[in-house]
């Protein structure tokens, strides 16, 4: 799943963050925006985190094979 060097730190955020996708792919019944991630890592999770730390996970994770954009700006979890 990651790149030998990643920090500890960095893959928790990075799981929770997949994990936040997965829940909101089963609950909605599909790909969902970055606004929907974004409010919810901030309210359910309780995550502190900028919108560029986050467009940077997103971006790790599709490089990584995790997640994908069926759609511009929509993700979903493989």
């Amino acid at each position: 799943m990651f790149e030998a060097g990643i920090k500890s730190s960095t893959k928790n955020r990075v799981l929770l963050i997949r994990d936040a996708i997965e829940m909101l792919n089963k609950r909605l019944g599909k790909a969902v925006t970055f606004n929907d991630i974004y409010n919810e890592l901030k309210e359910k999770y309780g995550l502190d985190i900028s919108e560029t730390e986050l467009r940077n996970y997103l971006a790790l994770l599709k490089h990584e094979g995790d997640i994908y954009e069926p759609n511009p700006g929509t993700y979903s979890v493989l």
